[in-house]
């Protein structure tokens, strides 16, 4: 279904589908393990499609990818491209959980996470990760009633 749901939201009558093809590509050698490979696949997206509909997925991917690895500070930086540049993006409410829970559980940014919490509440307020951000917000400002 999530699939489906890609090639539906990013086919690109002007390209074809080159993009979601390279997008398919990286997101297999991620699959097989083969990390920097994917990154070096999803990085040539942009160059050849800029204004693909399929950017923010691919921003997205990357932060997963250098989450996996280990590079927090990296994948913090390209969630945060998410949301920023792409903020009506379907992506956007999911990146700005994961930078939240970045934040909060690996990071130990709690008052960002905090901030990044309150963002997801305040500007996607009919996002399914609402009443899990909610949740963690007042475990993180201490209310006693959760």
């Amino acid at each position: 279904m999530a699939l489906s749901l890609l090639i539906t939201e990013n086919y690109d009558p002007d390209s074809g589908t080159v993009a979601l093809g390279m997008f398919a590509r990286g997101d297999l050698l991620d699959y097989r393990n083969e990390e920097e490979a994917a990154i070096q696949t999803l990085d040539s997206i942009p160059k050849m499609f800029p204004d693909h509909p399929i950017m923010d997925k691919v921003v997205y991917k990357k932060a997963t990818i250098r989450r996996k690895q280990g590079h927090l500070s990296a994948a913090d930086s390209l969630l945060a491209i998410v949301v920023s540049d792409y903020p009506d993006g379907v992506m956007a409410d999911e990146a700005l959980m994961d930078r939240a829970e970045l934040n909060d559980y690996q990071l130990a940014e709690k008052q960002k996470a905090m901030e990044l919490y309150q963002e997801l509440m305040d500007k996607y307020p009919s996002s399914i990760f609402v009443p899990e951000a909610r949740k963690r917000f007042r475990a993180l400002r201490g209310d006693k009633n959760q």
